[in-house]
């Protein structure tokens, strides 16, 4: 009788154990997808200092777990940092600089940016504040700055249809020029393998090989893109999404094969800034409109999340949890976006499970010891 309960038990035990590696394996998979129906948002918007107004440009430091963004107020001379882990901004002074917009970072966590004030560009340590300044070699105010996977400086220059390079090793800028007929260079970015991309907003998207400052353009036949004012690298699957500010369309490009994908955005706003949450989703502005849309690139199902009312956002990026960054120029603050995933499903069969494995565990010791 003994060795018959021991045998059910132990039936019963990797029955139970194999019901629970199947929850784990359902909760990880939940957890690395969500479904746009399921998907929710929590929204906090927080003040800057006094007698500070916010650029619309943003950028995530991985390195510092923080959002970085200027003061676009004349003369200001200073950059902020909002600290996630704190959640407080921290004022840096940039003697000699009259206001910051466009930023991003290189591998040793600097950070560059534009001040379009000077006409300059930038390359600030927050690490120990020191701060340099490179003046760049055009009357016109730049456009967007990336940099490449050699920690060299793009900066797009759309009245000149021109695209600067600055090499970081010898401060030296280096002029590509675009084709005149289908450039004006609005938006710019990297991908993952250090090509350079850029929006140009007479209708076109190109990409510039850093090593040789070859230019590949693409477009479909007999169209044109209207606008494109962003342009984003999926750092997962290369392929390359721009938002088409007049057409209400994000569009997505494929680099492997050579093809075009568009996604309807006629909300009423205007489509503007592109980011990625940690669920694979893209979220774009709609500028003039209070609303945000997240957008899953497999299926093309899209989702419209109301912010706050009076609400103006163009541009946006994402931090290291997936949350969703912009400024809110209507009022001012920097709003953060909680991506909240699909519900974890329940498994009510677990717990019957786990009831009958302990009523013969105690029958089979009741047996044993009596």
């Amino acid at each position: 009788m003994i060795k018959l309960l021991q045998i059910f038990l132990i039936v019963f035990a990797i029955f139970f154990l194999s019901s629970m590696a199947g929850i784990r394996d359902s909760f990880e998979a939940s957890s690395d997808s969500s479904s746009l129906d399921q998907l929710a948002i929590n929204i906090t918007e927080i003040n800057p200092p006094e007698k500070t107004r916010l650029s619309p440009f943003l950028f995530y430091d991985n390195h510092r777990n923080a959002i970085w963004t200027g003061d676009i107020t004349a003369n200001s001379s200073k950059i902020l940092e909002f600290e996630l882990n704190s959640s407080r901004f921290v004022i840096r002074s940039l003697p000699g600089v009259d206001f910051v917009t466009h930023i991003a970072m290189d591998s040793k966590g600097r950070l560059w940016y534009a001040d379009p004030g000077i006409n300059s560009l930038g390359e600030f340590n927050p690490d120990d504040g020191s701060n340099r300044i490179y003046p760049i070699p055009s009357n016109e105010t730049s456009s967007g700055i990336a940099l490449d996977d050699l920690d060299n400086v793009w900066i797009a220059i759309p009245d000149q249809n021109t695209i600067l390079e600055f090499d970081t090793k010898v401060d030296k800028f280096n002029a590509v020029n675009l084709p005149p007929t289908s450039s004006f260079p609005l938006a710019i970015t990297s991908d993952k393998y250090g090509r350079v991309w850029i929006a140009e907003s007479l209708g076109k998207i190109a990409s510039i090989d850093p090593a040789n400052h070859d230019i590949t353009e693409f477009g479909p036949a007999r169209l044109t893109f209207d606008v494109p004012v962003s342009i984003l690298s999926d750092p997962v699957t290369g392929k390359v999404y721009f938002s088409e500010h007049n057409a209400y369309t994000v569009s997505q490009f494929d680099p492997v094969a050579k093809t075009f994908k568009r996604y309807n955005m006629d909300f009423g706003g205007f489509p503007a800034g592109l980011t990625f949450d940690n669920y694979d989703n893209l979220w774009v502005s709609q500028h003039t409109l209070d609303r945000i849309a997240a957008t899953d690139t497999a299926t093309g199902e899209i989702k419209l999340f109301d912010l706050p009312q009076g609400s103006l956002v163009q541009w946006l990026t994402s931090d290291s949890d997936g949350d969703i960054l912009f400024v809110d120029h209507g009022s001012n603050t920097l709003g953060i976006i909680k991506v909240l995933p699909a519900s974890v499903p329940e498994f009510p069969f677990a717990i019957p499970i786990l009831i009958i494995s302990l009523f013969f565990l105690i029958i089979f010791y009741r047996i044993k010891f009596r």
